[in-house]
């Protein structure tokens, strides 16, 4: 347990929510109608009576739990007796599994297909009505197993009554030393409502100077590896300071690697090596699980080389855990990153005054308490003013107290403006401020944070103490693992799913700060708190066991949920586990075996994670595990057994991306309560049977077959899914009967469906293909919608009617005969559109925005890619058009003409080879100015007024390809903010050229490569140039107008064959600015200006030129004139 969490008074992990859990699953198996009788036909009318007593006999010992809990002094002695009562209610549970595993069976055994796979099932786990060898009933053999279950039922309610009156006896006996204190529980309600009013996002007050002075301190050092030490004491802020850090803009654009890495805990150096290699790269997760220390350096060095990169180790809390923490360990851990780029740094995130001994070059940057006011401000934000708060002079004091409690710490204001936001009344928020310690409010607010939660959100909180510290928790698989569980209960409102009320414990327990968000490229992760996972710690220490490196391996017998992350070979032979296991996680171990004996002895098991290890091979035993709600498999497997299929209380069934397997076990579609199949797609298209997963809320690839394939009619009843559904082989389709039992407008949750036909160049086909996708109108909340290969002509009706009211992304491609765009400007939510190789259309006109208002009133991207035969893009409509569209990208249109102005609202354009473009491209080129880069258009861009006047405005960089330029300077007076021009390949005259620089006053930077017609630079004395880069001009012999570019710092001039010492001015040594001269390849170049170097030179550069001119280099005292004394040379 963490020093932070000593002495602190044990907090209990609640017991009621698994009785509340209990009393819900056996009431549900009462119904009326069909369902009675189906469940009668099981266990029989008096079984289910009888059950449904016991469990109002339950539902009043909650009761009296619920009341007992709330009271409940914060002593370790009663958590034994909680963790008792969870035992017996656990059991419980169990044979409700048993009743609901025998009424599936049944209900299996009448499906034809499943006969022809018998189902290995355990018998004495059959609880329903069983066949003799002659075919009659065996009712004497059923009735032994009625009474069994209900003697067994008897006795687990007597085991709770009699555990909660002990509770509530020995509730009263206080420790001595510690009050009897009424523990304040909020609603879960309450909760839920804070959770969805305090936003999410990361959100830091008050550290603008901070993090400015740390970000210019990273971009501007000169080192090859600097490092920063963000110093300050825990809760103070400094894990969101460095994110702002890691996210600046700045940051961005400077180090061509970013690296993000939480170092809390017990870590050695191969751990954080792997780490940081892990979070540069995600693909060496697997690879690098077994590789030495050695391996691991190569490979880091590998990855930063000329690279410059930033590495973050964030919450660096107790080197003296790193094993052991001396500088020559610190001085490994380095090693490699000194194969980077100049510039390199590390930034180290640590509450500790004594840093470890890091490179010379490190630098302490000490991070102060937060502004009074900004840390007021950031309590009130997360306690926001709402029905929750009445208005009135008391709770106004009480808010004014508890914030002046803060301490300035930013993690205190968090915490507990987010348990006062939900509470209800003055008295409950008194009782809360009370309740706050002023010697360390930070770690009080976060005990205090659990306290206040409801009994069911702890239970998930408790649970994130199977994961080690630092660990990046991924939002979705937490939730599975929680209703996995059985923390997350079964909603009575079919629209409300356990993963719905898991999502809102998940934001629940973010917007009390117990996860922080970390994003990482385009994935987001959490990560929980050093002090919240300390406490999660303390109040699961019977129930949760983690085996670690160094750890001893020794199980307590208490322990329900084990996780293993170690580096050394797990035996389970000498492990004993627990009987009553609910969870096995095997994060990483080196484990390359699982007999038979291994998961027999842990038959009770939710939740098997084998994701971290490399077992080859699944043994058949698996089946026994009847229990099981949640299976992930490692990507060492081939196959697996087909007692797999028997797993049929299973939900979750996880693969990893590598997954090598041959196929899945044939029964696989019989595991009914299946809600996620995570594999690759190319798997269950080779299912029979996908019609029986009606519980999938995931995402299902249907491809459609004739003879005994898949059929339309498969996905009838499967309208849960809640990710993607992709249907292809849609050529297979013969009617639009067989579309129609498909039924995907019932599918009201889907938010990806994708159409796709085998192939476009069917010629025979487009009747039934207009046919087919007319009976595919998906639901109208889908959001996104790709179609393929659809060889008919028209669109179908529900694309033509603004019935898609919530579609935001639409994909039409290789639709070769639709000849007319479907009126896509009327849909209101439409945010990108993309369509390609549409070869038949030849006009998109008002037809295409079909609006009275505004067309594509949302649509951010729009791009056409291969329209061969487009000729015209007019907008001749009276209304409206684009008002949000932000990037457009037109490719491959070579007969298209004429292209309306584009709107003000766009920001990045690209236009490849159409009739009067070859290429264009419009873009951000940093976060305050944009660039263009065209080939050979500039007459169509600036006098066809393709871009409004406010684009050209904006434009800072310019960049020209091509031949034939420009001869004339209309429009070129718009360009008021070009400061860089780049030229290349253009014919362009002296006297062309004079005009064009005329008409760009601003111009700071000029680049000219392969302009063969220029003889002379021009002459502008109203230039400002600060850089100037010529390259490959070859008849470029005069540079005599250098001498009005005062403001000159950079000079690069490369191949061009006719110039020589005379070309430059007589006053060249007179451009005080001037600080880096290169110059290469120019051939006839035999000797430097007369007039000599400009003292300001700290940088020449000769490559290549006249052999006379380096030999004059190499001895200064041949030159005839006075040289500069110069930083570097170098000749060649």
């Amino acid at each position: 347990m963490a020093a932070g969490m000593e002495g602190a008074a044990a907090r209990l992990l609640p017991a009621s929510p698994v009785l509340g859990r209990l009393i819900h699953r056996i009431r549900a198996l009462d119904g009326s109608g069909q369902k009675r009788k189906k469940w009668a036909a099981t266990v029989g009318d008096q079984v289910m009576d009888k059950l449904l007593d016991m469990a109002t006999n339950l539902a009043k010992l909650q009761i009296d739990l619920v009341g007992i809990e709330k009271a409940l002094t914060m002593a370790a002695d009663l958590a034994r007796r909680l963790l008792e009562i969870r035992d017996a209610a656990d059991c419980l549970h169990d044979l409700v599994d048993k009743l609901e595993y025998g009424r599936i069976r049944s209900r299996l055994a009448k499906d034809s297909e499943v006969r022809t796979h018998p189902l290995l099932i355990p018998s004495l786990l059959f609880l329903g009505r069983s066949k003799s060898k002659h075919g009659s009933s065996s009712s004497s053999s059923f009735e032994i197993d009625q009474i069994r279950l209900l003697e067994e039922f008897r006795d687990g309610v007597a085991q709770s009554r009699h555990l909660i009156t002990l509770l509530g006896k020995e509730k009263g006996n206080n420790v001595p030393g510690l009050p009897s204190v009424r523990i304040l529980v909020l609603d879960p309600q309450s909760c839920v409502a804070v959770a969805a009013t305090v936003s999410l996002e990361h959100r830091v007050v008050g550290r603008e100077d901070e993090q400015d002075n740390i970000v210019r301190w990273l971009i501007n050092s000169s080192y090859r590896l600097s490092v920063v030490f963000m110093v300050g004491r825990c809760g103070v802020g400094k894990t969101p300071l460095a994110q702002l850090v890691y996210d600046d803009t700045r940051v961005k654009q400077h180090f061509d690697l970013r690296i993000w890495v939480s170092v809390s805990g017990s870590l050695n150096k191969v751990d954080i090596t792997r780490e940081i290699l892990q979070s540069a790269n995600p693909g060496y997760t697997d690879t690098m699980a077994r590789a030495d220390f050695q391996m691991l350096q190569s490979e880091l060095s590998s990855l930063v080389a000329s690279q410059r990169f930033l590495l973050v180790l964030d919450d660096l809390i107790d080197c003296s855990k790193m094993e052991p923490m001396h500088t020559e360990n610190w001085t490994d851990i380095f090693a490699p990153l000194h194969s980077a780029e100049i510039g390199s740094s590390v930034l180290v995130n640590t509450p500790m005054m004594m840093v470890p001994q890091m490179p010379d070059t490190s630098q302490p940057y000490a991070i102060s308490m937060l502004d009074k006011s900004k840390c007021s401000d950031l309590f009130m934000e997360c306690a926001p003013s709402s029905k929750n708060f009445e208005s009135s002079p008391q709770s106004e004091h009480i808010v004014t107290e508890m914030a002046n409690k803060l301490q300035r710490l930013p993690l205190a204001a968090k915490v507990l403006g987010g348990v006062l936001g939900a509470t209800s009344s003055s008295e409950e928020r008194r009782s809360t401020m009370d309740r706050i310690s002023s010697v360390d409010v930070a770690l009080h607010s976060v005990q205090l944070s659990y306290d206040f939660l409801p009994p069911q959100i702890k239970e998930c909180f408790a649970y994130c103490s199977l994961y080690p510290k630092n660990w990046k928790f991924d939002r979705t698989k937490l939730i599975h693992l929680w209703m996995a569980e059985g923390f997350l209960e079964p909603q009575e409102n079919p629209e409300k799913r356990m993963e719905d009320l898991g999502s809102k414990y998940f934001d629940t327990l973010v917007s009390l700060s117990s996860f922080q968000e970390h994003k990482q490229g385009s994935k987001t992760y959490y990560l929980m708190h050093h002090w919240f996972h300390d406490l999660a710690e303390a109040v699961s220490a019977n129930v949760c066991f983690r085996i670690e490196p160094g750890s001893k391996v020794e199980v307590p017998p208490t322990v329900r949920h084990l996780s293993v992350t170690t580096d050394s070979p797990l035996d389970l032979n000498g492990c004993c586990l627990p009987k009553q296991l609910r969870t096995l996680l095997i994060l990483r171990s080196p484990l390359y075996s699982l007999q038979d004996d291994h998961l027999r002895k842990v038959n009770k098991l939710h939740v098997l994670d084998l994701s971290g290890c490399y077992v080859a091979q699944l043994p058949e035993s698996i089946g026994e595990l009847v229990h099981l709600r949640y299976l992930s498999l490692c990507g060492t497997l081939r196959r697996l057994p087909e007692s797999l299929s028997s797993l049929l209380h299973l939900q979750i069934l996880c693969f990893p991306e590598d997954c090598c397997l041959d196929e899945l076990p044939t029964g696989t579609t019989n595991l009914v309560n299946l809600r996620y199949l995570d594999i690759d797609t190319k798997y269950i298209t080779k299912l029979a049977g996908i019609r029986r997963l009606v519980n999938l809320q995931g995402s299902l690839e249907l491809h459609v077959e004739k003879g005994r394939g898949h059929i339309l009619q498969d996905l009838r009843d499967i309208n849960g899914l809640h990710g993607h559904l992709k249907i292809s082989g849609l050529d297979n389709v013969s009617s639009k009967e067989e579309v129609r039992k498909a039924k995907l407008n019932n599918k009201q949750y889907l938010k990806t469906l994708k159409l796709e036909w085998t192939t476009a160049t069917r010629f025979l086909y487009h009747t039934t293909d207009v046919e087919v996708l007319e009976n595919l109108q998906p639901h109208p909340n889908i959001k996104e919608l790709s179609i393929r290969r659809y060889g008919g002509s028209i669109a179908p009706s529900w694309l033509h009617i603004p019935l898609l009211k919530e579609l935001q992304s639409l994909h039409l491609i290789n639709c070769r005969n639709l000849s007319i765009l479907p009126p896509l400007g009327q849909l209101p939510s439409l945010e990108k559109l993309y369509m390609k190789e549409l070869c038949a259309v030849t006009q998109i006109g008002p037809e295409f925005y079909h609006s009275n208002d505004v067309a594509f009133p949302s649509l951010k991207v729009l791009e056409l890619v291969d329209f061969p035969r487009l000729l015209e893009w007019s907008r001749e409509v009276n209304c409206t058009s684009f008002p949000c569209l932000k990037s457009l990208r037109l490719i491959d249109c070579p007969e298209l003409k004429q292209i309306p102005s584009l709107p003000a609202s766009i920001t990045e354009v690209t236009v490849e080879r159409i009739c009067s473009i070859r290429r264009l491209k419009l873009a951000q080129f940093s976060t305050s100015s944009v660039m263009l880069t065209m080939d050979s258009c500039m007459t169509t861009v600036l006098c066809k007024r393709l871009f409004l006047q406010q684009h050209l405005e904006t434009i800072t960089v310019l960049s020209i390809n091509g031949g034939e330029l420009f001869y004339t300077t209309e429009g070129l007076g718009s360009l008021l903010s070009l400061q860089k021009l780049q030229l290349c390949q253009s014919d362009m005259t002296d006297h062309n050229f004079s005009l064009f620089l005329q008409a760009l006053p601003s111009l700071s930077s000029l680049e000219m490569t392969d302009l063969p017609n220029i003889t002379a630079l021009p002459v502008q004395a109203d230039l400002k140039l600060v850089e100037l880069h010529i390259r490959n001009c070859p008849l470029l012999s005069s540079l005599s107008s250098l001498q009005v570019f005062i403001s000159l710092k950079c000079l690069v001039i490369e191949r061009c064959p006719k110039l020589t010492a005379a070309s430059f001015p007589t006053s060249f040594g007179s451009l005080a600015s001037l600080k880096m001269l290169s110059i290469s390849y120019c051939s006839q170049l035999q000797s430097l200006p007369v007039s000599g170097l400009p003292s300001s030179l700290q940088e020449l550069n000769l490559i290549g030129c006249h052999p006379s001119l380096v030999e004059q280099s190499r001895n200064k005292k041949n030159y005839p004139w006075k040289i500069a004394t110069v930083s570097e040379q170098l000749m060649h």
